[in-house]
């Protein structure tokens, strides 16, 4: 029966062998045994093996290292066979990294696709070195782009004409030889047509505009508006209002001033005694006495002009008179007598006729 205990079952050592018998002879023999084997040492899995052997020898292949190696040979009749290099027994490789059935020893590097210019039908492992016709590549020429791989497995690109200054308004990025097309926006515009710097945002360029902001109600950039006297100006100098005009003798702007016959601002006139606005109304007599407050008005009479005279009087007054005056003087001899006679005039405009 099988056991887990002591003794140790048979068991194979390290070349997969159980040792079962030892027999030491000096002539022939046979040997035959009855034996169950549990497979991988269960109980349930017994086999059964029966073995007949004798001291007469076995031919066969010897050579554990051979793919017909017969264990049970004893003579080797030189019917070994061996697998191929880099190969096992059953054809397979010993070596094979990337498991494509060809052996690393073997594997032949370069292109393997049907499709590509530089196909190597001799090649076993791709190296990455396939050219394939429409595959982007470089051919070394500045000025083309888009560079493929071509019918004839050569590199080639195409030349775009265009616009290749970057300050134009119709650069074109992808252009590789510049043909003369480039546009430029005017001085002090994009290429939209807008103002590069407009602050005031009017349309209007800064550098063009006459005035960057807003123009007041008196037309002044960025001015106070109609803020003076007159709105946009202050009164002229010397005028007294926003027409020009000035202030007449009464002070009245624009005005006309004293009337003709009037004497003063107020309207009044002079009275009869020359005296603007007085209450005189006339003065008959021109004694600088009103009438209504002279005594005697009647030139003929001796105190017309007597501001305190009550009537008239024509007797009896005293009246301007041309008089004489006498003067004596030493006597140049004694007896005799000198005077001197002077005629009084009234008035220094008087004159004396003889």
């Amino acid at each position: 029966m099988f056991t887990t205990g002591s003794p140790l079952n048979a068991i194979a050592g390290s070349d997969l062998r159980v040792l079962i018998a030892r027999v030491t002879t000096c002539g022939e023999f046979a040997i035959s045994g009855n034996f169950q084997i549990f497979r991988n040492g269960l109980q349930d899995d017994v086999e059964y093996a029966w073995f007949l052997g004798s001291q007469a020898g076995t031919t066969g292949c010897t050579d554990e290292t051979a793919c017909n190696w017969d264990v049970e040979a004893t003579e080797d009749d030189g019917t070994c066979e061996y697998a191929e290099e880099f190969y096992d027994c059953d054809g397979n490789c010993l070596n094979d990294a990337d498991g494509d059935g060809v052996c690393d020893e073997l594997e032949v590097a370069g292109c393997v696709n049907i499709d590509a210019c530089n196909y190597d039908e001799l090649a076993t492992d791709d190296d990455g070195s396939c050219i394939v016709i429409g595959e982007a590549c470089d051919d070394g020429d500045d000025i083309t782009v888009n560079d493929v791989i071509d019918e004839n497995c050569e590199c080639a690109g195409e030349v775009i004409l265009g616009c290749t200054d970057a300050a134009a308004c119709n650069f074109d990025s992808n252009a590789t030889v510049e043909d003369g097309s480039c546009e430029y926006a005017s001085v002090y515009f994009d290429c939209d047509g807008n103002c590069i710097v407009d602050e005031d945002e009017d349309g209007i360029c800064d550098l063009l505009d006459p005035c960057v902001g807003t123009l007041d109600a008196c037309g002044i950039c960025n001015g106070p508006g109609a803020v003076y006297d007159c709105g946009c100006v202050d009164i002229p100098w010397g005028a007294c209002d926003c027409e020009g005009n000035v202030e007449d003798e009464c002070g009245v702007c624009g005005g006309d001033g004293i009337a003709a016959d009037e004497c003063d601002c107020d309207g009044n006139q002079l009275d009869a005694l020359g005296v603007c606005g007085g209450p005189c109304a006339s003065d008959s007599d021109g004694d600088g006495l009103c009438d209504d407050v002279d005594g005697c008005v009647d030139e003929m009479a001796c105190n017309f002009d007597d501001a305190d005279a009550v009537d008239c009087v024509f007797c009896g007054c005293e009246v301007d008179v041309y008089t004489m005056t006498v003067e004596a003087s030493e006597a140049v001899q004694d007896g005799l007598a000198r005077y001197r006679f002077y005629v009084n005039m009234l008035s220094g405009t008087d004159r004396l006729s003889a």
